[in-house]
């Protein structure tokens, strides 16, 4: 999955409120899910 935020990714402290607020209105719950994960993928946190 790509996201157009990767380059933008914020400290650690931001980053969980940084996925939802990115998050557009449109997307669901899978997507955000999806962001999370990328994001906890990247950082390797299980």
């Amino acid at each position: 999955m790509a996201l157009a935020e990767e380059a933008n990714v914020p400290e650690r402290e931001e980053t969980v409120e940084w996925i939802f607020l990115s998050a557009d209105k449109t997307d669901g719950s899978e997507e955000v899910c999806g962001k999370l994960k990328w994001y906890t993928m990247q950082c390797g946190i299980e």
